[in-house]
């Protein structure tokens, strides 16, 4: 697989340079590809971890059902993610995992990192890290969701997505295709549909995001910063301690 084409390389080399071998070590867990349609599910909570997977293309949702009912969507995944990365202490899956549109994702087994942490450590040094920042990205969205208005909430995620996204498409401008549905927001965010309908329509009143043809436009991005005080944590990471290559 040719660099340009791995998104697992592409994520990674944005914050270190890596090496032939690195690379080499990636695309051995990237040479199978499996497609999943629109809404189909992956992997279901409490099912034994064969295999990981990274994500080619589409967009993805890890949830958990409450138990009234309903679920909770706990994580999105985006190109360039690895989904079952923070479950690796364990031996099955601790969320559901379903595509929302139509994703490309390349499963290894769990034993492949194994030669990634003998024969790479500052490799296992960027994923330990990457797997460590999206705790505090958690932390972030559990304090929008528990304090924010839902303009605030609405505006985190929005803020959150396609700073996410660049890491793999440095083109990506304001504007971002936006597959998910207003249930996916509200259940994300912990907004039922009503609020969430209301509060998309008040903001694009306010002139704050612009909607149409399955896109979302962040109309005016000082100011839904503004509504929820937001950090990006993606752009840069602290990789001063990581070990030389």
């Amino acid at each position: 697989m040719a660099d340009h084409d791995s998104c697992l390389v592409s994520k990674l080399s944005h914050y270190v340079n890596l090496s032939a071998a690195d690379k080499q070590l990636l695309a051995n867990i990237e040479k199978t590809e499996q497609d999943f349609a629109a809404d189909e599910l992956l992997y279901r909570s409490g099912d034994k971890i064969r295999n990981l997977y990274v994500v080619k293309t589409g967009w993805l949702i890890g949830y958990s059902h409450l138990p009234e009912g309903g679920r909770h969507i706990t994580r999105f995944y985006h190109a360039g993610d690895i989904l079952g990365l923070s479950t690796l202490a364990f031996s099955r899956f601790s969320t559901d995992v379903r595509a929302v549109n139509k994703a490309v994702l390349c499963p290894f087994p769990k034993s492949a990192f194994e030669k990634i942490f003998l024969q790479s450590p500052r490799l296992a040094a960027l994923l330990f890290t990457l797997t460590s920042r999206e705790q505090i990205i958690l932390t972030d969205r559990l304090r929008a969701t528990s304090s924010l208005k839902p303009s605030g909430r609405l505006a985190y995620l929005f803020l959150n997505t396609p700073d996410r996204l660049r890491i793999t498409n440095s083109s990506m401008t304001i504007t971002m295709n936006m597959p998910l549905t207003q249930q996916d927001l509200g259940d994300a965010l912990g907004l039922t549909n009503v609020t969430v309908s209301r509060t998309l329509r008040a903001m694009e009143a306010k002139n704050l995001i612009k909607r149409g043809a399955g896109k979302l436009t962040l109309a005016d991005e000082e100011r839904l910063i503004d509504l929820c005080d937001y950090e990006n944590r993606h752009q840069h990471l602290d990789t001063s301690w990581f070990p030389s290559s």
